[in-house]
């Protein structure tokens, strides 16, 4: 027969084991809940609103706005929704993100791209070497040759091409 102690013991350990089994079945069970409960919604046309009537828009759904950048567009106005994701007519859960692009504005005028700069190989950087300076620069230099690529010869033989014996004999 067991104890008073030890019954109190094992019955302590039973309880605290029926709760842990409890607490598990139960975040199981919301887990799944919001997975696959909530009720489906269509996303909206946001394009073209202002970020504030865009969010209310969503929340009256159950969705939520993420703005996710902001970009140039020459057919929306400042600060109002550009592009969205998902997007206008899909259906989607409650709870789910939509993700914004709000329009900064028309793109000002495109500034010329900046020419490379050329990378100077010489000890002196300031003065440059023929290869990299200017022509006008270079009058009175030497020109020099321009070297051809050697050819592959990786699937000839090393012997290929040469006259005589060319092997060690000792």
């Amino acid at each position: 027969m067991l104890s008073p102690i030890s019954f109190i013991t094992v019955l302590k350990r039973l309880l605290t084991i029926a709760v842990l089994v409890a607490a598990f079945f139960l975040s199981a069970g919301l887990v799944i809940y919001l997975a696959y409960g909530g009720r489906e919604v269509k996303v909206p046309e946001l394009i073209g609103r202002t970020q504030a009537e865009a969010r209310s828009q969503l929340e009256g759904l159950g969705l939520r706005m993420r703005v996710t950048a902001s970009a140039p567009s020459d057919k929306i106005e400042v600060d109002k929704v550009s592009e969205q994701d998902p997007r206008p007519g899909l259906t989607v859960k409650t709870g789910q993100s939509v993700r914004v692009i709000v329009s900064s504005g028309a793109p000002t005028a495109a500034s010329p791209a900046p020419k490379p700069t050329p990378k100077l190989t010489s000890a002196s950087p300031e003065a440059g070497t023929s290869e990299t300076r200017k022509p006008e620069d270079r009058k009175g230099e030497e020109k020099k040759p321009v070297r051809k690529p050697e050819k592959n010869n990786a699937n000839k033989p090393p012997d290929a091409g040469k006259t005589g014996d060319a092997r060690n004999h000792n």
